[in-house]
């Protein structure tokens, strides 16, 4: 459901003109999937804007590096990499490190 973007770093950067504010009206239009239940992820419904937008407006997007804005895909599928981010050693280290923290997971970054 993420492709071909992977919107999930909790970061967004948004350069200011027309086709920005397009996105964005078009977020809060697809909105409603989420908010009715026919989606269960607001991710899904920024995937289906950016790519509605690229496609009718011409919008480039880059997708950031996800050794640098680090995000749970990380965390749970790349245990080696969280490991060298704990220990300090890593190739890089995360500008940003966005993970939906729950009280009952005793373990965290």
């Amino acid at each position: 459901r993420f492709s071909p973007y992977f919107a999930n770093s909790g970061f967004y950067y948004a350069r200011t003109g027309m086709k920005s504010v397009l996105f964005f009206w078009e977020v809060i239009l697809q909105s409603q999937y989420f908010l009715r239940g026919v989606t269960p992820s607001h991710q899904e419904v920024i995937m289906r804007a950016l790519s509605d937008v690229e496609g009718r407006f011409g919008m480039v997007t880059e997708t950031l590096s996800i050794f640098e804005f680090v995000s749970g895909q990380q965390f749970h599928r790349n245990k080696t990499y969280m490991a060298k981010i704990q220990a300090g050693a890593g190739p890089t280290f995360p500008w940003v490190f966005h993970y939906w923290y729950t009280y009952h997971v005793v373990r965290h970054v």
